[in-house]
């Protein structure tokens, strides 16, 4: 979130003495993108990539960036102004000191995932998801923050969302990735995009 700031010293409700203000509406260029002078917010619950991509929610979303088009790293993901689907995923593996990961490229962040379960599959009649041996794929098992991944897709899991009765425990589609689905990032319910088969894996 970005935000001007008013400070104000006043002898009377309306008798101003001395006044600041921080950057606001003339900290924006021609091309629309907003100085990184603007006071700007972020909140990361953790320190961990999971935190990282949490804290990345308020940046305005846009479906691809470019990044090779903006000059010297001043691109809006760096001047926390935009992020797009990939990006929230690369950068907070940066954030967390992986600096071999590049912004919005998902090669270099799938080379650096360690696969623990493949082929993660939902048993539509049990209602739960089994893993390549066919066993119930235990959230004991899982972190938060473990890459849930697929041919096209790639998100974090979030954790469990299901209540109901024999369900708790075992990975099924109430349970939480945390997911940009064409949309900002956000928790999303596993079945509604992961049917199977995918991988978890964890970041080396």
């Amino acid at each position: 979130m970005r935000f001007r700031i008013r400070a104000e010293i006043k002898e009377s409700i309306v008798n101003v003495v001395q006044k600041c203000y921080s950057p606001g509406t003339d900290q924006v260029d021609a091309a629309n993108i907003i100085s990184d002078r603007v006071f700007g917010i972020q909140y990361a619950p953790s320190q961990t990539p999971f935190g990282y991509a949490v804290s990345l929610f308020n940046l305005a979303y846009v479906p691809r960036i470019d990044y090779s088009s903006f000059q010297n790293g001043q691109n809006p993901l760096t001047l926390r102004i935009a992020v797009d689907s990939v990006s929230y995923f690369t950068e907070a593996m940066k954030m967390d000191g992986y600096s071999e990961i590049v912004q919005g490229d998902i090669a270099t962040l799938r080379k650096h995932i360690h696969i623990i379960l493949k082929d993660v599959h939902l048993d539509k009649k049990k209602g739960y998801y089994l893993d390549e041996k066919g066993k119930p794929v235990e959230t004991a098992r899982l972190r938060k923050g473990m890459f849930i991944m697929d041919r096209k897709r790639i998100g974090m899991y979030a954790g469990e969302g299901s209540f109901e009765v024999g369900k708790l425990h075992v990975l099924t589609p109430d349970d939480r990735v945390l997911y940009a689905p064409g949309l900002p990032l956000y928790y999303e319910e596993f079945g509604s995009y992961f049917e199977g088969p995918f991988s978890i894996g964890e970041f080396h």
